[in-house]
């Protein structure tokens, strides 16, 4: 990812600030989009759906074993 989370990007006050502006917006589109395709193509990400399509009716929490076959309610 070419930009981090914790910096700042200013834009000077010029005939450019849109430019500028739009291009590092794509710029960060561009790495989003790059950081969704390996999540979403890794070993974890298809575990973890296969894992939530077992219970689908409940909470993403229940995901914590993920070898479990059966989930009780609280008052059960």
């Amino acid at each position: 990812m070419a930009t981090s989370d914790s910096q700042q990007v200013s834009f000077s006050d010029s005939d450019t600030r849109r430019d500028e502006m739009q291009s590092t917006i794509e710029a960060w589109i561009d790495d989003l989009l790059e950081a969704v395709t390996e999540a979403v193509s890794s070993d974890e990400f298809q575990r973890w759906l296969d894992t939530q399509s077992r219970f689908y009716d409940y909470s993403p929490d229940c995901s914590a074993v993920p070898h479990a076959t059966r989930v009780a309610g609280y008052r059960t």
